[in-house]
């Protein structure tokens, strides 16, 4: 009884993963139909750098999907992968992929949006350093110096 939720949570994990899984299927399925009909051939690097990014992601993902077990042998805690924020970026980064592999069809420029994960990270660490640093100096300055007294102003009377 107490164990229903992680069995429920393992079911929709499962059934989560297998609906994207099939749905980046049917991505490769078209490019790799689309890429032989229409240029007959394939660009066998950037094959690879597909399947390795949608092997290494699906590999993670379903890591993350099972269940840890007990000492009793009964399921004990389970990671959400629709809700956790590592698994939703490497989500991102397989959606991102598909966009790729789909546009690389129109267009060679469509390889350039592979950078758009990286710049992301990197905008939100620079963000998240920044504020950080702001924050450690605000708190560092006011330590050091002395606080100024403000001088009153002295008022002019006019007769």
């Amino acid at each position: 009884m107490a164990n229903d939720s992680v069995k429920k949570l393992v079911k929709e994990n499962a059934a989560y993963l297998k609906k994207r899984m099939v749905a980046f299927a049917a991505v490769n399925g078209v490019y790799f139909l689309l890429r032989f009909l229409v240029y007959g051939g394939l660009n066998w690097f950037m094959t690879a750098v597909y399947l390795a990014i949608y092997g290494a992601a699906y590999s993670l993902l379903s890591s993350r999907a099972q269940p840890v077990m007990g000492s009793d042998g009964q399921p004990r805690d389970v990671a959400n992968i629709k809700t956790e924020y590592f698994c939703q970026y490497s989500f991102d980064v397989l959606y991102v992929t598909a966009a790729v592999q789909l546009l690389s069809l129109l267009t060679k420029w469509a390889y350039l949006l592979f950078a758009a994960v990286p710049v992301y990270a990197v905008y939100k660490l620079v963000g998240t350093w920044a504020k950080f640093q702001s924050a450690k100096n605000s708190m560092g300055a006011g330590a050091d110096e002395p606080k100024k007294e403000k001088r009153p102003k002295m008022r002019i009377m006019r007769r």
